[in-house]
């Protein structure tokens, strides 16, 4: 799956062609330990039959857009929605779900942290990374609490972790940052 400008596209062959599906823009892509697809527009729609349908799995997004999307290794997904931040229920901020989609639950990362432009997730470990701004954050229990381990950066622009656990952290300025002990040092 490949998510463009021009829409969603799918190959069936490892990449030597591709089928431009019939779905909204989508700007993210995830997948499950269950081999379920996952796209993000205006909300998260989810395709159980390697994207020949698409079902969305929220309603409760409809004034917010997903701007980051991650899936963690026991099948957890996050999602970050930037959008109006009234009426609430606020529909800005860190999602999570534990049953596929079906569920939405909002989590706190920090009270200054309502804007959450970045996640990335280790591979193995289930460690999580977001960024607010110019910060960034761990949670070792799949986002129930947060340290913060980086702090007066150039503004985040995305972070990746290695299945080694090297954490990267790029900011728009072209800087990037990298901490090899779980946010320790940079």
């Amino acid at each position: 799956f490949a998510a463009t400008g021009r829409g969603l596209f799918r190959s069936t062959n490892y990449g030597d062609t591709w089928q431009l599906l019939s779905f909204p823009r989508a700007g993210l892509l995830a997948t499950n330990r269950t081999d379920d697809v996952f796209a993000a527009s205006y909300t998260v729609f989810r395709s159980s039959d390697n994207g020949s349908t698409w079902n969305p799995t929220n309603t409760q997004w409809e004034s917010a857009q997903a701007i980051a999307f991650a899936v963690s290794p026991t099948g957890t997904i996050f999602a970050s929605t930037i959008g109006d931040i009234s009426p609430c229920p606020c529909t800005v901020g860190l999602f999570r779900t534990t049953d596929n989609g079906n569920t939405w639950n909002q989590i706190a990362v920090d009270s200054l942290a309502w804007y959450i432009n970045a996640i990335g997730i280790h591979p193995l470990s289930g460690e999580i990374y977001v960024s607010s701004w110019d910060k960034v954050y761990r949670s070792t229990n799949e986002g129930n609490s947060w340290a913060l381990v980086l702090s007066n950066a150039p503004a985040i622009s995305a972070i990746a972790v290695t299945f080694t656990g090297v954490v990267l952290v790029a900011a728009d300025s072209g800087v990037v940052y990298r901490s090899s002990d779980h946010g320790g040092t940079w």
